[in-house]
């Protein structure tokens, strides 16, 4: 029986009954309640009497309600409330038979969602179900219980709980229910909650407890922590957590691959006594560039019955750790084979060089394609912005045009490095637009005349300075000078 009162959502009886027997039993309530009140007819006036008789019958129809226990949003096929998602683990954890009966944790799961279980036989009474299965990723289940995919190798609670948040997003999920052992070996466990879950998510938890006392050995990768961006051919280092059951304290091999074979890192590790969460750390040389998708692995143990959280996966951006950096020589001069050479013996920087030796000859050692021997400063801005810094030495203001400068002032407003070498022409850098590069003013020209370098207060307490002063007066030459660049106004 159902029927409605102030609300959109209807009641339902949770008995049946026939509605002349509900009618007959209401009129014998009120015969009741009308005789109860004859011997006070004579003692209450009408109004009295009649206000009394309509309190207690309403009480009485709460309480024969009541009685009845009705329930508020029972409602029929046609008036689901909205959709709830079951998602069910579908990794090689969930083969393991430890459940009642000895029945895998898989069958376990589908007994509760197909089974005697009936979860998708009485959420389908009220809501639009939908089924799915997940391991490294998230797939639509169509069947009713019969054959599933092959098992995942891991399982990725990450991914689940991103398309919970999906499904809330673009179709109104009203709840979520995970019929999972819990493993997560993909990522870490902070993964999980990186992003907050829209949707209320009920788990229903399958299998023993990691700590259950049965002589259970297990031996897994708990957790993996990795910097995001390593370098290529550089070593690295990368936490790791391993949790430890019933397993003997021996040294296991720990290995880290790039992809599934190519072994990029491996450490022997001694497992200590006793049970719980131990971290490590191991050293990788990643080989080449890019986004890459590790492991990290433990050997599987005799006896081990869990083998889906021996690994986990993990994801780094390696990078090339040398910066391309652009020296250009206007002229030859003294200091450019020092410079040069300063660069190349630095480990993270792949220097290019370029020096004017003649009107129309470049010195490029070596030439590549984007810089020919035959051309000087690079002359279009896809070509500059391939190098990560630029240094600029002499005869830049008679070699470089005003497109040259401007590609300069671009490539410093787009994050790159700049240095500015000290040269006679620094000063003719003034007017052009490069002067608001420069950290100083290039206004007054070069004064050819000799000058002594001295030391201010400052220097003199500077520790890179130290003894300087002392070596000065011991030989005035060091500190003689011919020529300068007047900067200022």
């Amino acid at each position: 029986m159902k029927f409605r009162l102030f609300t959109d959502l209807p009641f339902r009886l949770q008995y049946r009954l026939v509605l002349p027997l509900v009618a007959l039993a209401f009129a014998a309530a009120v015969f009741l309640i009308v005789r109860s009140y004859i011997r006070s007819r004579t003692e209450l006036k009408p109004g009295w009497l009649a206000a009394l008789m309509i309190l207690r019958t309403v009480a009485a129809v709460v309480l024969f309600l009541s009685v009845l226990k009705p329930v508020i949003g029972g409602i029929s096929g046609e008036e689901q409330l909205g959709t709830v998602a079951i998602f069910i683990d579908n990794s090689q954890s969930m083969e393991v038979r430890d459940t009642v009966g000895g029945r895998s944790r898989l069958d376990t799961a589908r007994w509760y969602l197909f089974g005697g279980g009936e979860m998708d036989k009485r959420l389908s009474r009220y809501f639009t179900v939908e089924k799915y299965i997940f391991g490294q990723g998230v797939s639509r289940l169509n069947n009713d219980g019969g054959a599933f995919p092959e098992a995942s190798d891991s399982t990725d609670l990450a991914k689940m709980t991103e398309h919970v948040t999906k499904l809330r997003r673009d179709q109104g999920l009203l709840a979520a229910v995970v019929l999972s052992d819990g493993i997560n070996n993909v990522g870490s466990n902070e993964d999980i909650f990186r992003e907050s879950i829209s949707a209320p998510v009920f788990s229903v938890g399958i299998g023993l407890h990691e700590e259950a006392p049965h002589g259970r050995i297990d031996l897994g990768v708990e957790a993996v922590l990795s910097k995001k961006i390593i370098m290529q051919k550089t070593k690295s280092p990368v936490g790791f957590t391993l949790s430890k059951v019933n397993a003997p304290s021996r040294e296991i091999r720990v290995t880290v691959t790039d992809g599934e074979d190519d072994v990029i890192g491996e450490k022997m590790v001694k497992l200590p006594e006793g049970n719980g969460d131990f971290s490590f750390t191991i050293d990788v040389v990643p080989e080449n560039k890019g986004v890459h998708r590790c492991k990290l692995s433990v050997p599987l143990l005799s006896g081990e019955s869990i083998t889906a959280n021996n690994s986990r996966y993990f994801t780094v951006n390696v990078i090339d750790p040398r910066l391309n950096v652009l020296y250009f020589e206007g002229r030859p001069r003294y200091e450019q084979k020092f410079i040069r050479r300063t660069l190349e013996e630095s480990p993270n920087i792949h220097p290019f060089s370029i020096v004017r030796t003649s009107e129309d000859y470049y010195y490029v050692p070596g030439a590549t394609e984007e810089i020919p021997r035959e051309k000087g400063f690079p002359d279009t801005y896809d070509t500059l912005i391939k190098f990560s810094a630029l240094i600029l030495g002499s005869g830049t203001t008679t070699t470089l045009t005003e497109e040259d400068f401007a590609n300069v002032v671009r490539f410093v407003e787009d994050g790159k490095g700049l240095i500015i070498l000290a040269s006679d022409d620094l000063a003719s850098l003034a007017g052009t637009a490069m002067e608001k590069l420069v950290p100083l003013r290039p206004g007054r020209g070069r004064d050819p005349g000799k000058f002594l370098l001295k030391l201010t207060n400052q220097g003199r307490r500077h520790p890179i300075l130290a003894g300087y002063e002392e070596k000065f007066r011991s030989r005035p030459e060091l500190g003689e000078f011919s020529g300068r660049v007047l900067t200022g106004t």
